[in-house]
């Protein structure tokens, strides 16, 4: 049976097409917010800053990867804070996790609810997934200059 050059054309364009939707999606990285909190963690006396409780996720990378995690709380009166914590990673295997510690500094300054926000790309990634939770600390205080630790675990 003779095939008909009109149906080889679309079948070698869509083999094209799958191959580079497969190389465009090596690079998968994913936080998700397990807990967001205040309290006194620069030792001031004043429970004015927020600690998040972060899993960093990376799938299907090879031996190195550079990852941005965005972090950002919004307070009740939509005043933002964003933060940028870059790691490099080296491992061999397709899956990487870690937790990860962040520490807002001065950040909790006003009385009514939270948004904190974070978000993972890896080098060469320009989508993701923005994780987001809603808490409240009580009170508010007199702002410092917003500042951040982070240490993974």
């Amino acid at each position: 049976m003779k095939m008909k050059p009109y149906l080889i054309l679309p079948i070698f364009v869509l083999a094209i097409f799958a191959s580079v939707n497969q190389a465009s999606a090596n690079y998968s990285v994913y936080v998700s917010i397990n807990d967001a909190y205040y309290a006194d963690l620069d030792g001031d006396l004043i429970a004015d800053d927020i600690k998040l409780d972060l899993t960093l996720e990376i799938y299907n990378y090879n031996f190195y990867t550079s990852v941005e995690v965005y972090v950002g709380v919004t307070l009740p009166s939509g005043t933002e804070y964003w933060f940028v914590i870059t790691l490099d990673v080296y491992k061999s295997t397709t899956y990487y996790g870690t937790g990860l510690d962040v520490n807002l500094y001065d950040t909790a300054t006003e009385a009514g609810w939270y948004t904190a926000n974070a978000v993972g790309f890896a080098s060469g990634e320009s989508y993701s997934v923005m994780e987001s939770l809603s808490f409240d600390p009580p009170g508010g205080y007199l702002p410092g200059n917003p500042s951040i630790s982070a240490t993974t675990y």
